[in-house]
């Protein structure tokens, strides 16, 4: 990732994975790395408090993406912050 980072100029990475990448190694790399990610994982594989936590709603927060150039309404996204 640092070479493709300095290869092309990037700013910012965010690594989107789904479980079969979630391991504590891959995980903890990331989280050293500084980079922002996103995991795929199974809600039956988390913890009873975990489950709780993002099942309450009030927890998200949202926005509209809008099309650059139009200002048109693209898209809502829902997201939460565990940290």
């Amino acid at each position: 990732m640092d070479d493709l980072k300095n290869s092309y100029d990037i700013e910012n990475i965010i690594i989107v994975a789904d479980q079969g990448m979630l391991s504590k190694k891959n995980v903890g790399l990331i989280d050293q790395k500084g980079y922002e990610f996103i995991l795929g994982e199974r809600l039956k594989s988390l913890h009873k408090e975990v489950k709780q936590t993002l099942f309450y709603i009030s927890q998200y927060k949202s926005e509209w993406v809008y099309n650059d150039h139009r200002k048109e309404r693209y898209r809502k996204i829902y997201y939460f912050k565990i940290w």
